[in-house]
Parts: C-alpha cells; sequence; structure tokens
C-alpha cells in the first residue's frame, strides 16, 4: 500500500508541474525555438552526459577503495544502470539496484556498497551548494547575497558531517548500537555514514573527492549552457547562472516525482529561465529539449549495459525489493 501511494504522489506531483510548466508556453513559440537547434553542438550534448558518468566513476572508486579495488570501467557501468534505473522506476530504485549489483559484480557486500552512495549524494550537494555560492556571483549573475550565504552554510555543514563521519567511525558505530537503538532509522543513518565515509580517511582522498564531484557538477553546468547554445538562449543563459539552473534542477528532484523526473524538471528549469528574461515558450522547449537529451543518453546506456551485465529490468526490480525489504528497520531478513 505504501508503494502505491509513493508512486501516486510521483505521479500526481509530476503532472501537476508538467501542467505548471506549460502555461503561457505558446506552441508555436515552443515550435520555434526547437526548430533553431544548431546541429554542430549534437557531439557536445551526447558526449557531456557520458563523461559526468564516468567523473562519477572515478570518484565512486575512490570512496569504494577502503572495501574493494574496483577499475572504473566497470563502475563507469554500474552508475549508468543505476541512473537508468532511476529514470525507469518508482521512488528512485536505482540506488538500491546499483548497491545490489555492484555487490554481485565487486563481490562485496550490497549494503557496504549502499552506504557510499550515501556519502555520494551528501558529496553532490556540498558541491552543488559550493559551486551555487561562488560561480555565479564569479561570474557576473548574482543573486541576492542572502541566498549565496545560505548556500554556503549549507555546504560547509554537509562536508562538516561527512568530515566526521570519515573521522569519527567507531564513535558512529557506536553510537548507533548504545544510544540510537529505540530508533532504528537513525541507528542505521549513523551506521552508513561511518561505513560509507570509510575511503575518505586520508587527506589526499578528501581533495581527490571533491575534485571529482565539482567537476562533475561544473560539467553538467557546461551541458545546460551549452543547450542554450544549441537553441540560441546563451546570452539569457551563460555559465554562471547555468549553475543555478542545474542546481535547481537537482534540488526539484527531491520533491516525490515520477519516474525520469518528467515535470519537476520542466517545471524548475523553465520557473528560472523565465526570472531570467526568457520568454515562457522558448523556456519551456529548452527545458523539455535538454531532459530528453540527458534521459535518452543516461537511459540508453543503462539499458545496453544493465543487459549485457545478464540482467533484466523486472529480475532486477525484484531483487531490489527484496534489498529494501532486508533493510527495512525491524525487518528480520
Amino acid at each position: 500500500m505504501k508503494k502505491t501511494l509513493s508512486a501516486a504522489a510521483g505521479l500526481g506531483v509530476g503532472a501537476l508541474l508538467f501542467w505548471l510548466a506549460l502555461r503561457g508556453a505558446h506552441p508555436g513559440t515552443v515550435l520555434g525555438a526547437i526548430q533553431r537547434y544548431e546541429w554542430e553542438w549534437t557531439p557536445v550534448l551526447l558526449l557531456v552526459p557520458a563523461a559526468d558518468l564516468w567523473l562519477r566513476a572515478l570518484r565512486w572508486r575512490h570512496l569504494l577503495s577502503h572495501a574493494v579495488d574496483a577499475r572504473p570501467w566497470t563502475l563507469f557501468k554500474l552508475e549508468a544502470v543505476g541512473l537508468c534505473l532511476n529514470n525507469l522506476l518508482f521512488m528512485r530504485l536505482g540506488e538500491l539496484a546499483r548497491a545490489l549489483l555492484a555487490g554481485l559484480e565487486l563481490e562485496t557486500h550490497a549494503f557496504a556498497v549502499l552506504a557510499t552512495i550515501l556519502i555520494e549524494r551528501l558529496c553532490d550537494a556540498a558541491a552543488l551548494f559550493a559551486l551555487f555560492a561562488t560561480v555565479p556571483w564569479l561570474l557576473g549573475a548574482p543573486l541576492d547575497p542572502s541566498w549565496h550565504a545560505m548556500a554556503g552554510v549549507l555546504s560547509a555543514t554537509i562536508l562538516s558531517a561527512i568530515a566526521a563521519a570519515a573521522l569519527s567511525e567507531r564513535w558512529l558505530v557506536a553510537l548507533a548500537h548504545e544510544r540510537l537503538a529505540r530508533w532504528p532509522r537513525l541507528a542505521h543513518l549513523a551506521s552508513d555514514l561511518a561505513a560509507g565515509a570509510g575511503g575518505l580517511r586520508s587527506p589526499g582522498a578528501w581533495w581527490r573527492v571533491a575534485g571529482l564531484s565539482l567537476g562533475l557538477w561544473l560539467l553538467d553546468a557546461a551541458m545546460f549552457w551549452s543547450s542554450a547554445r544549441a537553441l540560441d538562449l546563451e546570452p539569457s543563459l551563460g555559465f554562471g547562472r547555468a549553475v543555478v539552473v542545474v542546481t535547481g534542477a537537482a534540488a526539484s528532484t527531491s520533491l516525490p516525482a515520477a519516474p525520469g523526473a518528467f515535470g519537476n524538471f520542466e517545471a524548475a528549469v523553465k520557473w528560472m529561465l523565465v526570472r531570467f528574461g526568457t520568454e515562457p515558450g522558448a523556456a519551456f522547449a529548452y527545458a523539455a529539449f535538454t531532459h530528453l537529451v540527458l534521459y535518452t543518453v543516461v537511459t540508453g546506456l543503462g539499458i545496453v549495459f544493465l543487459y549485457r551485465l545478464g540482467h533484466t529490468i523486472e529480475g532486477l526490480k525484484k531483487a531490489v525489493e527484496a534489498l529494501a525489504h532486508a533493510r527495512r528497520p525491524g525487518s528480520k531478513t
């Protein structure tokens, strides 16, 4: 019942936001914006998402280093499969699927892998907030100073949590078992933070993971900027503003969402572009086009790698649901 309600909430929110994104977008203007597409940008738009996956794989290798020595190519395929299944299944089950597949491919425990994925998400948030706080201001696309300050504080807070997890493993484990036993979800979170940050116990690892996290989101901002150039929107969406749009698009997926975050993405990106002065129809065309490119490249790669690894979407979905049940606080599985 809970799974059905979550799926219904995601579909409902996505449909509502997609409708809001369509409001004010005249079909003729949308079509005109798409017809201005400059085909010479196609190689860039196809290669940048793949390059983003490669940087994610290199970062994940560092986070896993305390448990297993994984090949970057293997992790590249697993990253693609995970994001692909996020695009195809409800409730972001792709992350659980990636942990399960990594456990099988790397011959390690899926729950240990899942802990590194939690740290990945925290690194993503810290990097995005840090870029939001600095890049638009440096490139002459400043927002309200309070937004920059808030983003900087959030980035520093998340980094502090990661550092505490990396440096206080024994304390976190003891906390989980002794003080948080009556709150299973908090106990699991403390244990996961400790396990997932194991690859960050050396200063060198910190700098490498930080650099890769910033690099992959700067690459994503370059993708958004390139898409604007391809649709002749670059004057209203320079690189500084592209960083703002990437942050908003990423934040929109934290709301309940349909698979692929359709509706969430379009509404967030269009809303920001309109406030930057873009006409609503062109803003919607840009949001829908950029989303479709990202969705197609990542989902296509993920499906190819999933079947080459010898799995099917339906079979993996059942295994993921079993893993989710085993991870649920109070489960005896």
